[in-house]
């Protein structure tokens, strides 16, 4: 293989996990956001309130600081998106990035989406300023689950491209090229890997519905 296309290899899967990651961010922002709105309708209504009034600016604040964070991580994501650097340098980059601030992201995700629950429930399920928890164990166990499945998921869709970039960085410190060559097939296997794994997810869901439904 020569020297450009191992290069365009890599190259195109880092600019592919880059694209990734920032939609990922993006669409975590953008929950921030609706938490954030929902958390402040949430203390007007629950102002009579003391525990829940505390409890959604609680909310309310770790969603804004979570949204200040998300903001430097998408930045952060932009700039090192740039082709104008050294490949290994470029490699090292990305995976310290990942190691560091994007580890971080994982679990601010995670907890955004924990954040977006308690404020959406709190919201419709508010009674004139009362939030009834019938089932405590439950409820807190299941927001302690979610918390875990979403890392977890976050965590297992990075995995393909920073072992990729990790492959490549190895093979170009060590002169080889038996990691990149094999690039392209992993990639199409992870690729119908992934296809599967969200069908069998969305005929799952669709399954719950029915059964919840009665149909």
């Amino acid at each position: 293989m020569s020297h450009a296309e191992l290069d365009r290899i890599v190259r195109r899967g880092m600019k592919g996990s880059v694209s990734g990651w920032r939609f990922y961010v993006a669409t975590n922002l953008l929950a921030l956001l609706a938490a954030i709105v929902l958390g402040l309708v949430n203390v007007a209504m629950y102002r009579g309130n003391p525990p829940m009034l505390a409890a959604e600016l609680g909310a309310t604040l770790a969603a804004g600081v979570l949204l200040v964070f998300g903001v430097h991580v998408f930045r952060e994501l932009q700039r090192i998106a740039r082709v104008d650097e050294p490949l290994m340098d470029a490699l090292r980059r990305r995976l310290a990035f990942v190691r560091s601030k994007y580890e971080l992201w994982l679990w601010a995700a995670a907890l955004t989406c924990l954040l977006l629950v308690f404020t959406l429930t709190t919201f419709i399920d508010n009674q004139n300023g009362v939030y009834r928890i019938n089932q405590p164990l439950v409820f807190w166990g299941t927001l302690a689950a979610m918390l875990l499945f979403i890392y977890g998921t976050g965590k297992l869709a990075s995995y393909a491209p920073v072992r990729e970039m990790r492959d490549a960085l190895e093979d170009l410190q060590e002169g080889t090229t038996e990691r990149i060559r094999a690039t392209p097939a992993r990639r199409r296997v992870v690729f119908w890997l992934t296809v599967a794994a969200v069908l069998l997810l969305t005929a799952t869901a669709i399954l719950g519905m029915l059964t919840a439904l009665g149909l």
